[in-house]
């Protein structure tokens, strides 16, 4: 697996002008099983091609599309090491740079009630971290400092929007 390298607008081989479809994205990720799927309940004009590799159960990677356009949107990582110089899926927030006052908690992104994200202090565009805290809600609050920093990171998410 050949890790990739995040910049503003990019996530290793794909970029706004990626174009959304199982062609474009399956020369990228050879051994990988991709599936396509639109109009989720919440999100009609979604779309989403889940990446699963060779031998795994569950897909570890996600590319967002929409109805309205042709490209990627974002992409969802949750594959240890896939990201270059980021932490890995797997780490624990005490392991990380990132600090309580970068993160938040929401209640409003449905099955992520008891989970925070982060950005790094400076990186506006960069990349979201998203944690499980292992409470069920958090209340829209952040967790205690002791529950924080044994949060896992289980999903790196980047926007792949042209940039400014």
């Amino acid at each position: 697996m050949d890790a990739w390298m995040w910049s503003p607008g990019a996530l290793g081989p794909f970029d706004h002008r990626s174009v959304f479809s199982l062609d474009a994205i399956a020369p990228h990720l050879p051994g990988y099983t991709l599936r396509l799927s639109e109009g989720a309940e919440d999100n009609p004009g979604s779309r989403m091609i889940a990446a699963t590799p060779e031998g795994g159960g569950e897909p570890t990677l996600f590319f967002l599309g929409h109805r309205e356009t042709g490209f990627i949107v974002a992409i969802r990582v949750r594959e240890p090491g896939r990201i270059a110089n980021a932490w890995h899926v797997g780490s624990r927030f005490g392991e990380t740079l990132l600090r309580p006052e970068d993160c938040f908690a929401t209640r409003e992104v449905p099955g992520r009630e008891g989970d925070i994200f982060c950005r790094e202090a400076g990186e506006p565009d960069g990349p979201v971290y998203w944690f499980r805290t292992g409470l069920a809600d958090t209340g829209g609050m952040l967790p205690s400092e002791a529950v924080l920093r044994e949060s896992e990171l289980y999903e790196i998410s980047c926007t792949v929007f042209a940039p400014a």
